[in-house]
């Protein structure tokens, strides 16, 4: 990848974060274990079982997780700019780019750079869009 290409990519066109429905069923989720934690301390309390203060930490290690991992996807973002993308800490040029492969169950796959890979899961909001402009702004660097 050339220095100067990859570095200056242009006017951001677009940007593209994980669908809402990946964070609205992870807010369900957690919401639900915190619910079952604070049922479980309570039952602990009253019945002061240590089976129940287990089940009320399985459910917090739970909600911890999920909640690390909103924290997470929150940084999956796909970046569209004038010559190229970004994602992450990656940045690609659009005359870098040598092959795309869209799959709904996998993402995008880009192949750039003497076979080097990126892949885009497709937990991204419009994917298929994002592919087609990419696809466009590769043939028209071409």
């Amino acid at each position: 990848m050339r220095r100067s290409a990859a570095t200056n990519l242009g006017r951001l066109t677009g940007t593209f974060q994980t669908s809402a429905a990946y964070f609205q069923r992870a807010a369900l989720i957690a919401g639900l274990s915190f619910v079952f934690f604070l049922a479980m301390m309570i039952a602990f309390y009253v019945r002061q079982w240590p089976g129940y203060f287990g089940l009320a930490t399985a459910f917090m290690v739970v909600n911890i997780f999920t909640l690390i991992g909103i924290w997470i996807q929150k940084k999956n973002v796909v970046r569209v700019h004038e010559n190229g993308l970004s994602y992450r800490k990656l940045r690609v040029a659009w005359n870098d780019i040598e092959r795309l492969k869209y799959t709904r169950a996998s993402g995008l796959e880009i192949t750039y750079a003497a076979g080097k890979l990126l892949k885009i899961p497709s937990s991204i909001d419009s994917l298929p869009e994002i592919t087609e402009r990419i696809r466009n702004s590769v043939e028209a660097v071409r």
